[in-house]
């Protein structure tokens, strides 16, 4: 499987059987592919990703929001959610700093365009670094199973995060990278919300809780 690029007009996202007889690492290096493709291919996939965000965020009371700096191809939504902060006072964004990768742990911090520096794998941080919970997380997914399950680039770090806390959850993805079947690791958290190019959704995992837990999911 190391010649992943002969495998991309064969193997779709939704193409269960083939995609439980290759391992995670092949999966993960077909759906990086499919997701560089998709901005190719689809020109207007990103306004559409960031209006249907923007339609779900104005709906709630949301204040603090993580999101991400985009790399290897993950949809930047940047412009948009910039707009959004600069809307009403007392928004702000915040991105993931990682604190260890020995560990892979990280901890959000209050981002801004204009005071930034690049940090662990080339991503780039918050040169100064105010430590802020979100209420909302966006999270890039490189694929995402229709219960909210999330691959992604295999470091473990957001899973970690939200072991401990409990923040509403967004997989940013495209529809091309949603699939029904790979089968989740034991430590792996569904997420709550899917946002792709044709709308949000709740995750498959969110749908039958109580009136207690639907108020966390906003």
């Amino acid at each position: 499987f190391g010649h992943a690029h002969s495998y991309s007009t064969m193997i779709t996202a939704n193409n269960n059987a083939a995609f439980n007889a290759i391992s995670r690492q092949s999966l993960r290096k077909l759906m990086l592919e499919k997701r560089r493709s998709v901005l190719i291919e689809q020109p207007l996939v990103l306004e559409k990703l960031s209006m249907h965000l923007l339609r779900w965020l104005g709906e709630r009371d949301v204040s603090r929001l993580g999101f991400y700096r985009p790399i290897r191809s993950e949809p930047d939504l940047t412009g948009p959610l910039i707009k959004w902060k600069d809307s009403e006072p007392g928004r702000c964004l915040c991105v993931p700093v990682i604190d260890d990768c020995r560990t892979k742990t990280m901890h959000y911090a209050l981002w801004s365009s204009d005071a930034v520096r690049i940090g662990s794998y080339g991503i780039e941080e918050p040169i100064e670094d105010y430590s802020v919970e979100p209420e909302v997380i966006l999270v890039p997914c490189v694929g995402v199973t229709r219960e909210g399950y999330r691959l992604g680039n295999g470091g473990g770090y957001f899973d970690r995060w939200l072991a401990e806390r409990n923040p509403v959850t967004v997989a940013v993805a495209y529809e091309a990278l949603v699939t029904e079947d790979f089968a989740p690791e034991e430590f792996d958290i569904p997420l709550d919300w899917i946002l792709t190019e044709s709308g949000i959704r709740r995750a498959g995992t969110k749908t039958d809780r109580s009136p207690k837990d639907a108020v966390r999911l906003l």
